[in-house]
Parts: C-alpha cells; structure tokens; sequence
C-alpha cells in the first residue's frame, strides 16, 4: 500500500488537530462544534482522509 504523508509532517499534524476540534456538539446534537456545520463538516472529511493517506506504523517499527 502507498501512502502519500509522513505522520510526522505538518499537513499530518494540522489534520489531526482539526479532527479533534470538528466533532459533533454530543451525541443528539450533530451540528459541528467548531463550525456551526452539520457533522462530519467539510473540514473533518478533509481531514479524515489526510490521516488515512498517512503511514503511522513508521512510528512504530517492528
């Protein structure tokens, strides 16, 4: 499989970061808590898909 982002690469780390802050207000609510979106907002998939193009098992070799 190839991956297109290093884990430790600023576009990884930012993404990452946006994936904690876009989340739903709780579990009745779905609007976006940092955008006012309804969730997933535009940001989260983006996101979301920056981390599944990204190799984090070269942070644990073995």
């Amino acid at each position: 499989m190839s991956f297109l982002f290093d884990p430790d690469s600023m576009v990884v780390t930012t993404a990452l970061e946006l994936l904690d802050s876009h989340q739903p207000v709780s579990v009745e609510d779905s609007t976006c808590e940092a955008c006012g979106a309804q969730s997933p907002c535009d940001t989260a998939v983006n996101a979301r898909q920056v981390e599944l193009a990204t190799d984090f098992s070269r942070r644990f070799p073995g």
